[in-house]
């Protein structure tokens, strides 16, 4: 289950941010994409789970725990 106290954020810039809501502190900031990032999502099952998708035709995914891209795919 996601959890409720996590937003994540993405700019035109291709950077992605994940907000804790509870602290209003930055948890993570990666720069996921080289243009703009058009769509995020969490896992249902794995809140650790990020992804995103950019107009550079990349599909990323983090692990927001390690603060790192655990998988690319080129579209």
């Amino acid at each position: 289950m996601v959890k409720p106290t996590i937003l994540a954020s993405a700019y035109e810039t291709g950077k992605i941010i994940v907000w804790d809501l509870v602290t209003l502190a930055k948890k993570v900031e990666l720069q996921g994409h080289t243009q703009k990032c058009s769509g995020l999502a969490f896992s249902p099952v794995n809140n650790l789970l990020l992804t995103s998708c950019g107009l550079d035709g990349k599909i990323q995914f983090y692990d927001i725990g390690s603060q790192k891209n655990v998988k690319t795919i080129e579209t």
